[in-house]
């Protein structure tokens, strides 16, 4: 959320100026800051970050540990501050922290969790920082044979330099390792990055299946494992199941962001089946979605005007998204500021309003850079989908296809299978907007 300790300084705490006539017992002519007054009582903060984690209120809590971090020196509110940046990263905190450790200067026990948790990402942010003798400092800390950590930071590393027999030998040792709850989000990580090497090394049932019986059935889901497992589902030829994979894509829980990608696929399955009719309505909902938003890029609008731009994911743009998302977050959250005790309220507010200025601030460095990536996506996107339905057309009169009819089932059914509900619904640009249900398509092969 905030990375840059001198601009928190700069910001938020008040600077004094020291006078250049100093004796040989005053600080030398500079700048020094103060931590603000009414707020500079370590004992209610030590209170405050754990309010705000028994309230969910976890961006706050956050900003608060990093407010922590910067304003106190004493060894209570620096060790809070940093079990909680640890318990944030272990409930899933989805964008790096890694810039919180820096400026670390504790020496807790390694022998106890928190210890190895702090040890392993000041070793991380060493070697990132190209010091490998601090790295290896700080690693040597650590467990290393019963770290799940830091064996996931193996099988990452492995994965990277495209070791994928060492890597999956990692990441199912790290699913070994995890006992309880506190490492669940870890888990997911691990599932995850082993389904999808093994989509790369084209086992695409073994991918299927993690997503099937791991991943889809977490709470909450990471809307990005629908896509994935689509996308395995698709190379087993599970059309109408990648298709209603994709659909749990247009329900609320699969939040603000807005996933091109799935376009795509639902392209590419609708020509696999020849299915001229989809893909018309397909376009017609983009169309209808988005077509003045590219009408008015093509005409040199300015790009800030389209709000739809600022919901579209994009790897390559995480700043920004990280941005909009803890803005978005902290408002959320400071709806439940007066359930707080009264004596804490003051500083809630403080790094309520000190952090949303800050990062309002700081949008407009990522915001044209940007835009400007959603806006080239969906532009092209655009294009490709008007060439789409001449390419399914004439997959249609391939002369070695044989035409069956239009599917005839009944609109909506509602069956059970294994022990779980599928809704079969003909959806073709208008979704049943439902949550957790397991949809599934019902398009009829043309092809063959």
């Amino acid at each position: 959320m905030r990375t840059d300790v001198l601009l928190i300084v700069a910001c938020l705490a008040v600077a004094i100026p020291i006078s250049a006539a100093t004796t040989k017992n005053q600080t030398p002519a500079g700048w020094r800051s103060e931590v603000p007054r009414d707020v500079d009582n370590s004992n209610l903060w030590n209170q405050l970050v754990p309010e705000l984690m028994k309230r969910h209120m976890y961006y706050e809590a956050l900003a608060a540990a990093s407010d922590m971090i910067n304003f106190f020196d004493d060894l209570q509110s620096k060790k809070l501050a940093y079990k909680t940046i640890i318990q944030l990263i272990d409930l899933g905190y989805p964008f790096s922290t890694r810039a919180y450790f820096v400026p670390g200067d504790i020496d807790p026990s390694p022998d106890g969790k928190f210890g190895q948790s702090y040890f392993f990402y000041k070793g991380l942010i060493n070697l990132n920082a190209g010091m490998p003798k601090w790295a290896n400092y700080y690693f040597d800390k650590i467990d290393k044979d019963t770290s799940a950590k830091y064996i996931f930071f193996q099988a990452m590393q492995s994965y990277a330099k495209g070791h994928l027999k060492a890597a999956k030998k990692y990441l199912n040792k790290t699913l070994g390792l995890i006992k309880d709850s506190d490492n669940f989000d870890l888990a997911k990580k691990a599932a995850r990055t082993l389904a999808r090497i093994d989509y790369e090394q084209k086992k695409y049932k073994q991918s299927s299946e993690i997503y099937e019986t791991f991943l889809l059935k977490t709470n909450p889901i990471n809307p990005e494992d629908w896509l994935e497992g689509a996308w395995s589902l698709y190379r087993l030829k599970k059309y109408n199941e990648a298709l209603g994979l994709l659909y749990n894509l247009e329900s609320r829980s699969s939040g603000h962001q807005i996933r091109l990608e799935k376009y795509i696929l639902r392209a590419l399955i609708y020509r696999k089946m020849c299915s001229d009719e989809a893909t018309r309505e397909l376009i017609n909902t983009f169309n209808r979605e988005y077509g003045s938003t590219i009408q008015g890029i093509k005409l040199g609008q300015p790009l800030a005007r389209f709000s739809v731009l600022n919901q579209i994911e994009d790897s390559d743009q995480i700043k920004y998204a990280q941005n909009l998302k803890s803005i978005r977050k902290l408002r959320d959250e400071y709806h439940s500021v007066a359930e707080l005790p009264p004596s804490l309220r003051p500083i809630t507010r403080y790094v309520y309003i000190t952090t949303l200025h800050m990062l309002l601030h700081t949008e407009g460095l990522y915001k044209t850079q940007a835009l400007e990536a959603a806006a080239r996506r969906l532009v092209i996107l655009g294009e490709s989908l008007k060439f789409l339905q001449f390419d399914v057309v004439r997959s249609k009169y391939n002369p070695n296809s044989v035409f069956q009819d239009k599917s005839t089932s009944n609109p909506a059914l509602l069956e059970a299978n294994k022990n779980n509900f599928i809704i079969r619904w003909p959806q073709w640009g208008d979704y049943w907007q439902d949550e957790r249900l397991s949809y599934q398509g019902t398009l009829v092969d043309k092809c063959d």
